[in-house]
Order: C-alpha cells, then structure tokens, then sequence
C-alpha cells in the first residue's frame, strides 16, 4: 500500500513537473544569465529504466548557492528534464538512461535555460532477474536458480550531475534521438557505479 502511494504521489509530482515544464517554456520571463556557466545539481527523485519512458519528465535542485552575473540561484533551486532515451533491462542487456536538462525555475517565476553538462552519471544495477529451474536427474531432482549478471539501472535520488547555462530558447529543443535539433543538446549518460567485486 505504501508502495502504491510513493508511485502516485511520484506521478503526480512528475505531471506538475512536466505542466510547469510546457508552462515555462512559453514563459517570457527569462533571466539574463552568462552563458556557459556550470551548475552543480543533484536528482531530486529516482530515475529507474525499469518504470521511465522517453519525454518523460525528471527534476533536479542546485547543490550550492551561486551568483550568474547578478541573478542569485540559491541552493536547492528546483530545475526539470526529460528522459532523452530508455532501454529497460531485457535478455541479458542492462537497462540504460540518458537525461536531458533543460531549465531552472527561479523564484519570481523567472527561467534560467541549461543544457545538462557531458559527464557519466553514477547509477546502479537493480532487479536483476533470477531464472528457478528443476533439473530432474533420476532418480534425483535438482532445484535451483540462476542469477543473471544484468539489470535495470536506478539512477537513487541525489545522484550527482551538472548543467551549464545556454541562450534563451522559445521552446524545448527536441529530444536527442528524435527529430534533428539545429544544434544537439547535451545528453548525460548514465552509467553503474563500479562494482567493488572482480
């Protein structure tokens, strides 16, 4: 039940996030902001290519105060993004998940545009699917199981990544993957955190 709860208040949070998303993106006002500047940030709910869908949103907060050419974006101003693409785990493959940045939501209402900064996101493996299997060998029978080495790949709520600020758009850029954007996106990579075993 509690588990049903977290799903629909996660769904929920994501619906707002992606209304405020197509909001803003019509908005007029934009900060004016240097370009280029690089902004820590942290996810603020797990990504998971077990449950995500392309185009869906994803939302994020900055990790330090910071000062972009007089406009203050204060610690844990709430940022959005989409899912860019998914790959769920399927046969042996591990899930995969790439995230697209596109804005900061300053107080007042106000837009900071951002592309999210090229770097590996650190995830890790989950749901890694376990095989049962009876092997009869009369006059005995074996059970067991078998454990794949491959997963989903959760990207845990305060993962770490950046953003870096761009000119102003009139719209979201298009997903990368989908139609060809005038000029690409940065997409982050997610990737597993490295295993401490051989």
């Amino acid at each position: 039940m509690q588990r049903t709860h977290r799903v629909a208040a996660w769904l929920g949070a994501a619906s707002l996030a992606l209304a405020g998303l197509t909001a803003a993106a019509g908005a007029a006002d934009v900060a004016n902001v240097p370009l280029g500047i690089t902004i820590p940030t942290a996810l603020s709910a797990t990504v998971s290519s077990a449950t995500a869908h392309r185009g869906d949103p994803f939302t994020f907060v900055t990790t330090q105060d910071e000062n972009l050419g007089g406009v203050a974006v204060p610690k844990g101003t709430p940022g959005v993004g989409r899912i860019a693409a998914v790959s769920k785990a399927y046969k042996g493959h591990n899930g995969s998940v790439s995230l697209q940045a596109d804005m900061l939501q300053l107080a007042g209402g106000r837009t900071v545009w951002v592309n999210i900064a090229p770097s590996a996101l650190r995830g890790h493996y989950a749901n890694k699917h376990v095989f049962p299997y009876i092997l009869p060998i009369p006059p005995l029978i074996f059970p067991g199981a078998i454990f794949t080495r491959t997963g989903d790949l959760v990207l845990d709520a305060g993962t770490k990544f950046a953003v870096v600020t761009i000119a102003p758009r009139h719209a979201l850029a298009p997903l990368i993957g989908g139609a060809a954007p005038a000029a690409p996106a940065p997409v982050g990579s997610a990737s597993p955190e490295p295993s401490a075993s051989p």
